[in-house]
């Protein structure tokens, strides 16, 4: 008797064990957050992609900066320190030197010449970003420049893990751009003015 209810005990323990085990491994499986190849979220259609700006894809014969003191795309289109080594972005503050380098305030004259290569957002603590929505293609090289609008500073910050080496922080009335690898999963990636947390865009990652 002592001897079976010994093992029903390490039969019970072992059971626990296995539970935990694979709570474990299946609780740390990285899931997408909502990216379907055929996902769009509520007030996004077919037709409204179509028609929603894309960011500009740079050609490139050596490495070249898009903006200021921003971090290079080489030939291949990838992002890359200044050591020439690709960027890293998951799970990455936008401080480390690994991370994709955000430009220097930029100058008028630069603002114009970045524009034409980047994807352009103002921001304001009142109407947030404009535009809320751009479409990139996966793995794009993709280059943001954000304006405050309204002399308040502001800090761009995506939402999902996988982006969160990507940052733009700005003071009231500055321009700044940071040039980043898009993901190469198709669909939404949601960013975040840290300063105004209900003002949120959206990057959507597409072959469309």
């Amino acid at each position: 008797m002592f001897m079976e209810q010994k093992q029903k005990k390490w039969l019970i323990i072992a059971i626990i064990v296995v539970i935990l085990l694979l709570i474990i491994i299946f609780g740390s499986k990285k899931e997408p957050a909502m990216f379907e190849e055929d996902y769009l979220p509520e007030g996004f259609d077919r037709e409204s992609l179509e028609d929603m700006e894309a960011a500009p894809e740079v050609k490139i014969q050596e490495p070249v900066e898009v903006a200021p003191e921003a971090s290079k795309i080489n030939q291949e289109g990838i992002v890359v320190t200044e050591e020439g080594e690709p960027t890293k972005v998951e799970n990455m503050s936008p401080s480390a030197p690994e991370a994709p380098k955000q430009s220097k305030v930029l100058e008028e004259e630069e603002i114009e010449q970045v524009a034409k290569n980047a994807i352009s957002l103002e921001v304001s603590q009142e109407n947030g970003f404009n535009p809320r929505s751009f479409k990139v293609k996966p793995g794009q090289a993709v280059t943001i420049l954000m304006t405050s609008v309204d002399n308040r500073n502001h800090n761009l910050a995506f939402k999902d893990k996988s982006l969160r080496g990507v940052g733009l922080y700005i003071y009231g009335g500055e321009s700044k751009a940071v040039t980043f690898n898009a993901p190469t999963q198709m669909g939404v990636y949601e960013f975040v003015d840290s300063f105004r947390i209900e003002n949120v865009g959206s990057m959507i990652v597409t072959e469309e």
